[in-house]
């Protein structure tokens, strides 16, 4: 497309400018609130980093079991025994007694939440395993803790009814329901378990440690140095086999073992996995700021191309106020800007005037006065020339050429 006339091509390149800076504009604002997008669903929805280590010592799941045959025998009992894994399989009365730790009454069951859904609540009867800290505060405040003493925990219902286990002509089969709860959580909101018993039940218990995100994390994203603890939970696996034929005292109905799930047993010192979850931000802020930034470059490539490159701007705050100078203004030269004394061989009378001035010194002051008038008409010259070239670079290259 060619024009005549340079006013009407100006007037169509500003419009074609400014509908693609409309359109960048545009562009912009769209990819920029879908980056937002993406980083708000990134907060909310977090990625999980996993990661194990190895601890000394943790502490043990707590544990309730509730059941309508619990306390119907007026010599009911329920115990709790702590021992190293291969310790006291036979005899528990050789372990060592964690009773301060159970709930030394029965506990009604409408105070846990998920038993509402059993009938006959007032039947049912719950102990606790409190393992955060004994009921019976005499023995310490301690938490039951699986330690390099202890690798098992076994809870031991007893009845003055005979289960005939021995023979394995069980009397008749009865049920109790168990769940667990860690030391971050509520015991009356435990989940509960029904299982058969006589029984000998294990439940093979894994710690993890969930951490969430805080501010920061939102511009690096978070990893594995998180210390906003989320949540406490237990992984479990559960088995269970009939007591009959093991050769167990008739009036043990259930023997309940809690086990760590792993843990490396190095003869002086026992260690135990504890499974760590991270939350992280998969789209941060720095993130959103690169997208934009390369988003951005291509925009300014594709207009430059189409439009070529504006004026640049070379100075910035540190030279327009920081170090900002008052410019050198030349000397301006004049026919009186100098003036050169004659040399006068006789003394000057006004009688004598100019005549009296010698024809050497005449030639000095016209070449003198030839001299500033070529000095004048150049100071012109390049003054019109500089003013010129100001207009020129602050039209096509340069802002601001005349503040500097």
């Amino acid at each position: 497309m060619s024009f005549t006339d340079d006013s009407q091509r100006d007037l169509v390149e500003r419009r074609l400018r400014y509908a693609t800076i409309v359109l960048i504009i545009l562009l912009a604002a769209a990819y920029g609130s879908w980056n937002i997008y993406r980083m708000v669903e990134s907060v909310n929805s977090p990625v999980v980093s996993l990661k194990s280590e190895l601890r000394s010592s943790i502490p043990v799941p707590g544990l309730v079991i509730c059941g309508d045959t619990i306390h119907r025998s007026a010599n009911w009992s329920v115990r709790c025994y702590k021992s190293q894994i291969n310790a006291a399989d036979d005899n528990y009365t050789d372990a060592t007694s964690c009773d301060e730790y159970l709930s030394s009454q029965p506990i009604n069951a409408s105070t846990f939440f998920n038993m509402h859904g059993y009938n006959n609540l007032d039947k049912q009867f719950c102990y606790i395993l409190n393992t955060s800290r004994p009921f019976d505060e005499s023995h310490g405040v301690d938490p039951l803790v699986f330690d390099n003493s202890t690798q098992k925990i076994a809870i031991t219902l007893w009845s003055d009814e005979k289960a005939n286990n021995i023979n394995g002509n069980i009397t008749v089969d009865r049920w109790f329901v168990y769940g667990t709860f860690t030391e971050s959580e509520d015991y009356r909101y435990t989940k509960f378990q029904i299982v058969k018993m006589p029984s000998i039940s294990y439940l093979y218990s894994k710690r993890i440690e969930k951490y969430g995100i805080n501010k920061k994390d939102i511009i690096t994203g978070g990893g594995t140095a998180q210390t906003i603890q989320k949540s406490i939970e237990s992984d479990e696996t559960f088995t269970s086999f009939a007591i009959a034929g093991f050769g167990v005292d008739p009036n043990l109905w259930e023997i309940f073992r809690i086990i760590p799930a792993k843990y490396a047993d190095e003869q002086v010192n026992s260690k135990f996995l504890v499974e760590l979850w991270y939350d992280r931000v998969e789209f941060t802020f720095l993130q959103f700021t690169a997208n934009m930034g390369g988003f951005l470059s291509v925009l300014s490539v594709a207009y430059l191309s189409l439009f070529g490159s504006r004026r640049i701007n070379p100075w910035g705050v540190v030279q327009r106020h920081l170090l900002k100078v008052v410019p050198y203004t030349a000397v301006s030269y004049s026919s009186s800007a100098e003036i050169i004394e004659p040399q006068i061989h006789e003394p000057y009378s006004s009688e004598k005037g100019i005549l009296s001035m010698s024809t050497t010194d005449m030639d000095k002051l016209s070449i003198h006065q030839i001299k500033q008038d070529l000095r004048e008409e150049m100071q012109k010259i390049i003054k019109s020339e500089l003013v010129k070239l100001k207009e020129f670079l602050n039209k096509h290259y340069l802002k601001d050429v005349d503040k500097y």
